[in-house]
């Protein structure tokens, strides 16, 4: 029997593999796994009491539980995670805060289950939306805001929920939106299918709520920022009832005061107002530099920025990291002085990194959009006729880890 069925770490804890085999009838079996299990235990280093040891298999056990529940919902496999949520809030209630939100978990599938929506599969687009009035169409979004199932790029990342067609769908509409959504943080209590983690060895998910999709599309059409993830794996969901409140309060007071304000009037009272910080200072003239340009706004991902015309600064879920401008962007007339990172942008910079013969990309880059619209056209119409580099190659171009590619 391997260390891993007796119990190491890298897998499941020997003492609930032996009782999983007693349950199942397996005694024999069951008492050769426990016996391996206590040999491993007593060749630690720290001896481990009877409680631990209950303690150790009650977090295994509720882990299990909590993670395949969330992984079903995730897949709309739902009567699958209810089962396992329902046991998991019967027998390990007191790990829930320590995992995740359990808790809302299970009250978002009975919720689904008495609207005859559970594991169903997401309604489409009606054919007529388009011919719909404004509030209509904005009012039949967010009801479906519970179907949002963005997944987070990488680990640890963000949930860019602006790339889910109906929070994208809701921010082309804008200001019109405004007054809805705000509601929608201040009330509702539904989930999404989106969920959001630090690593994935970890033992924390985080089920994002609709609440955390309506701020998503709120700020963006805004273009203002009334949230930032400040911790590893923070995002909006988890703060809770006060951090809703205060948001909400700030985003009533930003509407009825600039409801009727054209946008780049709101940016100038912002730049001119005695009273304004330096992270709304900085993002209003962003704004207005960038009025034609996309900009999406956040929960829980990661913003590029510009510091004191000295450092190149990456702030997100995971904390802050800095270094040096690089030199694609070291002339202030050809960079952007902060953006959020998308997909796309991580997407670009690996591919920079991998094939020779791409335009230089940074998402700060004032054409940064245009250089990955001439990304995408050569590798559509290049990608039979990329070839290995040689050494020489790799080394001409400094690409001296990892595949690299050139494109003939």
């Amino acid at each position: 029997m391997s260390d891993v069925s007796a119990g190491s770490a890298a897998g499941t804890p020997g003492i609930v593999r032996a009782a999983w085999l007693a349950k199942l009838g397996y005694d024999e079996l069951a008492a050769k796994t426990l016996a391996k299990a206590r040999i491993v235990e007593m060749s630690s280093e720290i001896a481990t009491s009877r409680e631990a040891l209950i303690k150790d298999l009650r977090i295994a056990l509720a882990w299990r539980a909590y993670a395949d529940g969330v992984h079903a919902f995730m897949q709309r496999a739902d009567e699958e995670s209810l089962r396992h949520i329902s046991r998991f809030n019967d027998k390990y209630a007191e790990f829930a805060a320590d995992f995740g939100n359990g808790i809302q978990l299970f009250a978002d599938l009975k919720r689904r289950r008495e609207s005859n929506s559970i594991g169903k599969s997401a309604p489409e687009k009606p054919i007529d939306f388009d011919q719909w009035e404004k509030p209509e169409q904005v009012h039949w979004l967010i009801g479906q805001l519970d179907q949002v199932d963005a997944r987070q790029s990488g680990q640890p990342g963000g949930v860019d929920l602006t790339e889910d067609w109906r929070v994208q769908a809701i921010i082309a509409i804008g200001d019109p939106a405004i007054d809805e959504l705000i509601d929608t943080i201040e009330q509702d209590t539904r989930l999404t299918r989106s969920v959001h983690f630090w690593r994935d060895f970890a033992r924390n998910r985080t089920v994002l709520s609709v609440r955390e999709a309506a701020l998503t599309a709120a700020m963006t059409i805004l273009r203002v920022r009334v949230f930032e993830p400040v911790a590893t794996g923070d995002n909006f969901t988890r703060r809770g009832d006060e951090k809703i409140a205060t948001t909400v309060a700030s985003l009533r007071r930003y509407w009825k005061k600039f409801r009727d304000t054209p946008f780049e009037n709101r940016m100038m009272d912002v730049l001119t107002n005695p009273d304004s910080d330096s992270e709304s200072l900085r993002e209003a003239a962003q704004n207005l530099a960038q009025m034609n340009e996309q900009r999406t706004l956040s929960t829980t991902g990661t913003v590029a920025m510009i510091e004191g015309n000295e450092n190149y600064v990456e702030k997100s879920d995971n904390g802050t990291s800095s270094s040096s401008i690089p030199d694609v962007i070291a002339d202030p007339a050809f960079r952007r002085q902060q953006s959020e990172l998308r997909r796309c942008d991580v997407v670009a910079q690996t591919l920079n990194a991998m094939v020779i013969g791409l335009p230089v990309f940074h998402p700060l880059m004032n054409d940064a959009d245009q250089r990955l619209e001439t990304m995408r056209k050569l590798l559509d119409t290049k990608s039979g006729s990329l070839r290995r580099a040689s050494d020489e190659e790799r080394e001409k171009y400094d690409r001296l880890w990892g595949p690299v590619y050139v494109i003939e």
